[in-house]
């Protein structure tokens, strides 16, 4: 009972600070008493004036003792000097007891000055399944009855049939013609355009897309992140489409041509779109903006053009 009471004290004394600030943020869940492994619906309310940029918390993959499910997208609604926002989460626990969904943490600046916001803790009640064990044997109500097939039911395998088959006629007609083309003089193919180049082709193509700005985050990373290991894989001849994170990292620490900030940027963009691809995180826009800036100047700073010798050939030199 006391950690109810204590539970009702905390809501109020953070709801009042947060009101001061005209900064409210709050949690709701629709019950306090749970089942294992049953999902939680925890409601994430933001309310603040339109000048004052809040920053969303980066929740990655767990609330104190308790696993997120599922982030749902945050809704904004502005209404005169107002933003109103909302963000569903699905969280789960898999001990009984009691446990506290504590307070989330929102960081703003206002007249100049960073400050914090925070929700109320929650306290919630999860538990066990009752078990009977008096109950019989569970059996069928009738046995198995086997089916006839159908039309219906073998249409798939022929469709997929005609598919493989009209897949390798295909496949036969372009061998032939390639076989064909082979057999013709051609002048030798141009060399392929410098790893640097292409990167900014691919980083102005990127841009223009606006992937993150349409709410596919998870896309945007995967793009930004195999034009920047397919620049380094071209750039230092490293393996890089096959290579982890951490060890892109450890190979370019060892590089002459990476100072500190080159690989402190491209070291944390690798982390921020490994956090976003695997554990489905959402980092705010800033981080977006940041990281294909981080790529331009890793690129910029790292990149090698050719250079005419005095023979008429080329050289390679870093500019």
């Amino acid at each position: 009972m006391k950690y109810i009471w204590l539970t009702i004290c905390l809501s109020i004394f953070y709801t009042t600070i947060n009101a001061q600030e005209n900064v409210i943020v709050k949690t709701s869940i629709p019950q306090t008493s749970f089942l294992i492994g049953e999902h939680i619906p925890l409601r994430i309310n933001l309310e603040h004036p339109t000048d004052v940029n809040v920053e969303w918390p980066f929740l990655v993959d767990s609330i104190n003792t308790l696993d997120i499910v599922r982030s749902g997208k945050i809704d904004t609604l502005i209404n005169d000097k107002m933003a109103y926002e909302t963000q569903q989460l699905v969280l789960t626990v898999f001990d009984s007891g009691y446990h506290v969904i504590p307070p989330i943490v929102f960081n703003y600046r206002q007249n100049g000055r960073a400050k914090t916001a925070e929700t109320q803790p929650i306290m919630i009640r999860v538990n066990a399944p009752e078990i009977d064990t008096t109950s019989a044997e569970i059996k069928a109500i009738k046995p198995h009855i086997d089916v006839p097939l159908t039309f219906q039911d073998i249409l798939p395998y022929i469709i997929i049939g005609l598919l493989i088959f009209f897949l390798l006629l295909g496949a036969l007609i372009g061998l032939i013609f390639y076989l064909r083309k082979r057999k013709k003089e051609a002048l030798p193919p141009p060399p392929p355009p410098p790893p640097y180049v292409v990167a900014f082709n691919e980083l102005e193509q990127l841009k223009s897309k606006q992937l993150w700005q349409e709410g596919k985050v998870k896309e945007y990373y995967i793009e930004l992140t195999d034009i920047l290991r397919t620049y380094i894989e071209g750039r230092y001849g490293y393996n890089a489409l096959e290579m982890t994170s951490d060890e892109i990292s450890s190979a370019l620490k060892k590089e002459k041509t990476v100072n500190k900030q080159n690989y402190r940027n491209i070291s944390d963009l690798l982390t921020i779109a490994d956090l976003v691809k695997f554990a489905k995180s959402k980092p705010g826009s800033r981080f977006h903006q940041e990281s294909i800036k981080n790529v331009e100047f890793f690129v910029e700073s790292t990149r090698v053009v050719p250079k005419e010798n005095e023979e008429g050939g080329s050289d390679e030199t870093v500019e």
